[in-house]
């Protein structure tokens, strides 16, 4: 898990997703960022996270489902 206070920013600061893709060892288009604030959105995806807007819980296995994440129903 990744706090903002071990960070030092708060999203939607770039820095927490560049130290979240640091942390993961991983690179922007190999994440999935799901969040239910808009806001947060547009910095992970400049990182090119694939980003999803949490609004419902099976809109989001659909979401998921269709790029390829296998979901529990």
């Amino acid at each position: 898990m990744l706090n903002s206070a071990d960070v030092g920013v708060r999203k939607p600061d770039p820095e927490i997703y560049r130290e979240l893709l640091r942390r993961l060892d991983c690179v922007g288009p190999e994440v999935v960022y799901i969040d239910d604030f808009a806001e947060n959105l547009p910095p992970a995806a400049a990182l090119g996270m694939t980003t999803i807007e949490f609004t419902d819980p099976r809109e989001l296995r659909r979401t998921l489902a269709g790029l390829g994440v296998e979901v529990s129903p």
